[in-house]
């Protein structure tokens, strides 16, 4: 059984009264006319009951101190570990996701590149004693999270969706009298514009030849169609969700390394 800070505190209060106690009981118990008579021995812990009581809180005070500076220090130390590891996610969150969103690497080593998530703090901490800090409930949400980076992934780098891109791309250039487009790649930079699903103008990305001479309202009907082609297709609607599953797994970890951090601001 692990011995709490409570418990040794209680214990250190307890242990000069109760040897008070059993010296006071062994004393009641003995015979008259033995040594001293019963009056004289109750005199004489009568007269040093102060001098336990006073060693009692002086034990108590300073195991009290004590413990008080390594819950302090147990406090500042837990939130070394929370705060960084809550700025990454945060960091990743609300900047790098918001300006490269869909990315297709997520590094969890030294950072690299600086347009892409990369959890280096946070595999940083598995690695040395902090990891000892991550209560269970925030070391259940960081699994999840990891697990949800594993499945986007997994999908984002599929080749389905960049299939059914290409196939959509070739049909609508034909329905409107364009030249095929075999750029090399077009498939993975068309799949970076749709996924976001914000309009990009996917004619001015070089699909078109000669776009600056294609009829406008040729060019935003080519534009149109693909995205609502591209939203229909189930392999790119896979991979908006596994996305936003690892968003809502982050943001659920930020949520509770927010709680964390505060439980141990209020308690210093």
């Amino acid at each position: 059984m692990k011995l709490t800070t409570k418990m040794i505190l209680v214990g250190a209060f307890l242990f000069p009264i109760i040897v008070y106690l059993f010296f006071l009981f062994e004393l009641l118990s003995l015979p008259t006319g033995r040594g001293l008579e019963k009056s004289d021995w109750l005199s004489f812990i009568g007269s040093y009951s102060s001098a336990f009581v006073a060693l009692g809180a002086i034990i108590f005070g300073v195991m009290q101190y004590r413990a008080g500076i390594d819950y302090r220090d147990e406090q500042r130390r837990k939130e070394k570990t929370y705060r960084p590891l809550y700025d990454e996610l945060m960091g990743m969150q609300n900047s790098i996701l918001v300006k490269t969103p869909f990315p297709v690497i997520i590094d969890f080593e030294r950072q690299r590149h600086s347009s892409y998530p990369c959890y280096d703090i946070w595999r940083a901490i598995e690695l040395d004693n902090r990891r000892f800090d991550i209560p269970a409930d925030l070391g259940v949400r960081l699994d999840k999270l990891r697990l949800k980076i594993g499945e986007y992934l997994a999908i984002r780098e599929s080749d389905n969706a960049k299939a059914e891109i290409k196939k959509i791309l070739d049909e609508t250039l034909a329905e409107n009298a364009q030249p095929s487009c075999n750029f090399m790649g077009i498939e993975a930079h068309l799949l970076n514009l749709v996924l976001p699903d914000n309009d990009a103008d996917i004619c001015d990305s070089g699909i078109i030849r000669g776009s600056d001479n294609t009829d406008k309202n040729v060019k935003e009907k080519i534009n149109a169609t693909i995205y609502r082609k591209c939203n229909e297709v189930q392999s790119i609607r896979n991979i908006r969700k596994k996305y936003q599953e690892y968003l809502d797994a982050q943001e659920s970890a930020i949520d509770l390394l927010g709680k964390l951090i505060k439980s141990t601001r209020g308690r210093f």
